[in-house]
């Protein structure tokens, strides 16, 4: 039987499409196999990390466990306090148990005080140190036969003594500010104030703040004045910490063409010295800018 071209194109069409069909089939079926594979391959990921997130809080809990049972202290305490110059440590104990022939020491550094007992159980050491300064006490328990000891959390000195600051031009940053006169736009404001520190006890207040305006391009002092405290710092937000606002009309300064950095010099009642760049502006024939921030002072330890 002959067949005709028209069958014949039929035949190789139908097997055409027939081949489509099946190769779009197998694609499909390869497309989902690849999508259970990547689900399965997620899935077992995520039950990896489960798992491992799993054994580190359990190693974490074992470890605290294991110091807490370890440790020969039922509590311990630090307080820092600068004074006439010099940074005064007194750390505080309680031992879990003591026995009658030890002796407990504290010791930082180089030098080793006897801790001596105030209230019962408590024994306490003090310390006058010097910056820099790493300061991390050890106790130790000693007797003729034994020493038992135990190195208690680092005091970061720097960090006890920091000082917050936020700065600002013109209006304030008030909780309230609709109820509230807007600032002159030439007004810098500096709020300062002391965030919860577990070594110091009492806030140091402050004495006096210096403004000095730097050329940023020459690095050459403009100008310098001192800044007003303000009556309005009940007002400010963080009203938990205390804050205390200084201003100052920085109009003579704003004259100036150029680029200029805001540096203060913050002195406290005890003797401590602060000393950054707290905010920029620029001036020009055209346009200019005022920039605030915040941050931390840090003590200039002479």
């Amino acid at each position: 039987m002959k067949l005709t071209k028209e069958t014949v194109a039929a035949i190789l069409g139908g097997a055409i499409i027939l081949n489509t069909v099946m190769v779009f089939s197998l694609t499909n079926k390869v497309s989902q196999l690849e999508n259970k594979l990547n689900q399965y391959n997620s899935d077992f990921s995520n039950n990896i990390s489960r798992i491992e997130s799993t054994m580190l809080n359990l190693q974490s809990e074992l470890l605290d466990r294991i110091k807490k049972n370890e440790s020969i202290l039922s509590s311990s305490d630090s307080v820092i306090e600068y004074i006439d110059g010099n940074i005064n440590v007194s750390v505080e104990i309680i031992p879990k148990e003591i026995a009658n022939d030890e002796k407990i020491y504290i010791a930082i550094g180089d030098t080793r005080q006897e801790a001596l007992t105030q209230n019962g159980p408590r024994y306490i050491a003090e310390f006058t140190i010097e910056m820099p300064s790493d300061v991390v006490p050890i106790v130790i328990f000693e007797s003729a036969q034994s020493t038992r000891q135990e190195t208690l959390t680092e005091i970061d000195i720097n960090s006890a003594f920091a000082l917050n600051y936020e700065s600002h031009w013109g209006m304030s940053n008030w909780e309230n500010p609709d109820e509230v006169p807007v600032d002159n736009e030439n007004i810098f404001t500096l709020v300062l104030y002391h965030e919860d520190n577990q070594y110091t006890k009492t806030t140091d207040k402050i004495e006096s703040i210096k403004l000095t305006v730097i050329d940023a391009v020459t690095d050459t002092e403009i100008g310098s004045s001192l800044m007003n405290k303000t009556d309005s710092s009940s007002d400010y937000f963080l009203k938990e910490f205390l804050p205390t606002a200084y201003n100052l009309d920085m109009k003579k300064f704003l004259e100036n063409e150029g680029r200029f950095e805001v540096w203060v010099e913050v002195s406290t009642e005890s003797g401590l010295t602060y000393k950054d760049s707290v905010a920029s502006f620029e001036r020009g024939l055209s346009s200019g800018y005022s920039e605030g921030g915040s941050g931390y002072f840090y003590p200039k330890w002479n």
